[in-house]
Formats: C-alpha cells, sequence, structure tokens
C-alpha cells in the first residue's frame, strides 16, 4: 500500500460505495480544509442529471419522484484547500441496468458518462459488498463481479484503495452474515492481490468488530468512521 501513494501528491479523489463509504466520506471531508460545495444531488430521480454534471439540490416533491425511497443524498462533490472530492453511490458491483427513470442504461454506462466529463481521478476509494450479502450471491458471482468492477474502473483512476465490508450483528431482520463478510473480504483481497498491482487494500472489518461502536446491524458510530476517514489524511 505504501508503494501506491508515497511521493505522490493527489488531488482529484472519488469515493464510490454504499452507505457506509458515504460516512466515511463525510468525516474525510471535515478533515480537509476550506471545502466548500461544487453540486449536490438529493434526489433519485435526477441522479443521471447529476452525473453529467448538473446540479439538483431541491428536495420537493415532483411527479414520478415522491416517495421517501426517492431521497437522500445521492451524490456530492467538495472543493477543498487541496483536493477535489467526490462521492457517487454505487451499491452493487455487477453491471445491471439501472431502470426507470434512466432509460435502462447499464451501471458501467452511467458511469462512462460520469468519467466523460471528469476523465481522470486520481485516487478511487472503493467498497461494495454489504447490500450483495443481503442477497442471493454466490462467492463466486461476488468476486468476478468485483474483479469486473476494478478492470472497469482502472481505466480512469490512477490509484484504487478498496474498502473492505464491515461487520454486521447479524441482527435477525437482516440477511447478512459475517461468516459469509468474512469470506468475501478474504476472496477479494486474494484476487486483488493476485490480479491489480496498483490496487490497495485496507481491511477495516477487525475494527467494526466492537459491538458497542455500532449503531444499527451495519453502520457504526461517528468515531468508527471519523477513525476510517484517517486512512486517507496523509496520501
Amino acid at each position: 500500500m505504501q508503494k501506491l501513494i508515497e511521493n505522490n501528491p493527489q488531488n482529484v479523489w472519488l469515493f464510490l460505495g454504499d452507505s457506509t463509504m458515504r460516512r466515511t466520506f463525510y468525516h474525510f471531508i471535515r478533515m480537509e480544509k476550506k471545502c466548500a460545495v461544487i453540486k449536490r444531488c438529493y434526489i433519485a430521480c435526477h441522479f443521471m442529471d447529476y452525473l453529467k454534471g448538473n446540479e439538483y439540490t431541491a428536495k420537493r416533491k415532483e411527479k414520478g419522484c415522491n416517495d421517501n425511497r426517492n431521497m437522500g443524498c445521492l451524490g456530492a462533490k467538495y472543493q477543498c484547500k487541496l483536493k477535489s472530492i467526490e462521492y457517487l453511490p454505487i451499491y452493487f458491483a455487477n453491471n445491471s441496468t439501472m431502470g426507470l427513470p434512466w432509460n435502462n442504461i447499464t451501471k458501467f454506462q452511467a458511469l462512462d458518462l460520469y468519467f466523460s466529463l471528469q476523465p481522470l481521478q486520481d485516487v478511487c476509494v472503493v467498497n461494495t459488498g454489504m447490500h450483495a450479502a443481503g442477497h442471493n450471491y454466490t462467492d463466486e458471482e461476488y468476486t468476478e463481479n468485483v474483479k469486473l468492477y476494478l478492470i472497469f474502473l482502472s481505466k480512469y483512476c490512477r490509484q484504487i484503495i478498496w474498502i473492505s465490508i464491515t461487520s454486521v450483528l447479524g441482527q435477525d431482520a437482516y440477511s447478512q452474515s459475517n461468516e459469509t463478510i468474512l469470506r468475501w473480504n478474504h476472496k477479494i483481497d486474494t484476487m486483488i492481490t493476485l490480479t491489480f498491482k496498483h490496487i490497495g487494500y485496507i481491511d477495516m472489518y477487525p475494527m467494526s468488530t466492537e459491538r458497542s461502536m455500532h449503531v444499527d446491524n451495519v453502520h457504526m458510530d461517528s468515531m468508527f468512521y471519523n477513525k476510517a476517514a484517517q486512512f486517507f489524511t496523509h496520501i
């Protein structure tokens, strides 16, 4: 990991992942100096417009986009003193179609559109797996999806840092299990080591096993994400 980052100052950062990545992203922003919001997207119906470079900050209800499932932070870009830092919500590694109202384009096609306007990222911080662990993915499907996802991102990111899946409480209402998560983390770590020499791997699972730091089945408290963000403050 150190070889990836030494003597190589970084300026343009992209965080891609689920809600655990979003929390790390915002704690990272707080550690940077003089950050200003460049654009933000709150409404899922406007996410494709956001990828095209447009800003949608309105929280009002709109026709065809009027339920709570369409609300939430779905993209944010900040310009800080030394870094441009952005978060994109990418919950699954597989290249599925995005469905309506996005004309059923695939995830990679949508990201190709985004990268056509933002062609070069110095660092991409990536995670995925928590949502997949709650679905019926096999070990082989998950690993292959991540491999193809990393191959895709390698076209646009000078350096990639993969973040492992964190632990869960194992509550009965949810289908994720730490047994699956540990197995998947190991498979991705091995695959990255064998296949991607330019990709770093940070294992955040061990520090997430303290049950008192959980605020729900999958999310941790602010102290955890603050510590997670500190991994990147000297890069």
